[in-house]
């Protein structure tokens, strides 16, 4: 009726552990974590977090991995949400949300500043691309040439950072 502890007198939780701990499942099926806050008695857990050894794809031979399943508290079994694969790469199941908790697409970004840049030229020169939600444009930055392709209050415009100078206008009575 009482908390358990182990590496505490003082449990404070009804399973409260101090220190490592380590779950073992000889069978191929990994070992299971599962978080209800429904009736477990129904069988289908809220949350649950698993050890697996599965195939992703083709290319993939078998990886030892992390998988989240998550339930949306119907009588239908949990589906996967994400795996965290032994070569460090994340595969989302569903839609990714950034600053927002309703995700439209795959990957829906609502705040006002994206950087997305890579830490090798590729063989074109492009080093990254920024999107500016304040300014609605698109930076493509490069090694010492960075452009601005934008959609300003005066139309659209391509703006040459390194010389502080447009380079092309399109304004919104059609004057180039």
């Amino acid at each position: 009726e009482g908390n358990v502890g182990i590496g505490t007198a003082n449990p404070l939780e009804k399973l409260d552990v101090r220190g490592d701990m380590q779950m073992y499942n000889s069978y191929a099926s990994g070992v299971v974590l599962k978080m209800n806050h429904v009736d477990p008695s129904s069988g289908y857990g809220s949350s649950i977090i698993k050890s697996v050894i599965d195939t992703i794809d083709a290319q993939d031979t078998g990886s030892s991995m992390l998988r989240f399943y998550t339930n949306d508290n119907s009588t239908t079994s949990p589906s996967v949400a994400l795996d965290l694969t032994s070569e460090s790469n994340a595969i989302f199941y569903g839609n990714v949300g950034i600053g927002t908790t309703s995700p439209t697409g795959k990957l829906d970004v609502r705040e006002a500043n994206v950087t997305i840049s890579t830490s090798n030229s590729m063989s074109d020169g492009i080093r990254g691309l920024k999107i500016d939600g304040s300014n609605a444009g698109i930076e493509l930055a490069g090694s010492g040439n960075d452009w601005w392709v934008s959609a300003l209050s005066s139309g659209f415009s391509i703006y040459d950072t390194t010389v502080n100078a447009y380079r092309f206008k399109i304004l919104n009575n059609g004057n180039v």
